[in-house]
């Protein structure tokens, strides 16, 4: 009985081995963002992209609106560890609005609204390079106005037959 169990505890030592290097939260669907907790000191890879890992062990990513049905995870600890998760992205489906008959001003944008355009998205582009050690994303996302959702991440209007850019946040109606 004695030469059994310490066959068993033997034969338990590599499942105590395999165990995960980092737990990871979230929704793995396009347009999800997932969390994640490993060592510190560890390095971690997002389909080849090194990804900021804060003092703590803490690291956030996420899938764009039209992300691929798979990626690739790396975790490696100073130790030598190391670990690689393919993951599974579900396919999301986004609300797609067609106007038709609508006046050509409201389909393409004047000279003036334009630049607007162009000067606001240079802005949000020079935003998302900031690299910070910040973990602001540990606090939650906090409504910016109390409102009916106008809208919803990753819906597209078709307008007079011409697609639109999908749109990339979150629109309250304050």
């Amino acid at each position: 009985m004695r030469r059994l169990f310490i066959t068993c505890l033997l034969l338990l030592i590599p499942l105590s081995a395999a165990a995960e290097l980092a737990t990871l939260r979230g929704d793995f669907v396009q347009g999800g963002l997932v969390m994640g907790q490993t060592d510190p000191g560890a390095a971690v890879y997002f389909d080849g992209r090194a990804v900021r890992v804060s003092a703590a062990g803490r690291f956030v990513f996420g899938f764009g609106r039209d992300f691929k049905n798979s990626a690739r995870l790396e975790i490696h600890l100073d130790d030598g560890r190391e670990e690689v998760r393919d993951l599974t992205i579900a396919k999301r489906t986004y609300k797609v609005e067609r106007l038709t008959g609508l006046p050509p001003s409201k389909v393409t944008p004047g000279k003036k609204f334009l630049a607007r355009i162009r000067q606001e998205n240079g802005e949000i582009a020079r935003i998302r390079t900031i690299d910070s050690e910040e973990e602001w994303f540990l606090s939650g996302w906090q409504w910016p106005a109390l409102g009916r959702v106008s809208g919803v991440y990753g819906s597209q209007r078709i307008l007079n037959d011409i697609p639109k850019r999908p749109h990339f946040g979150l629109d309250v109606a304050a």
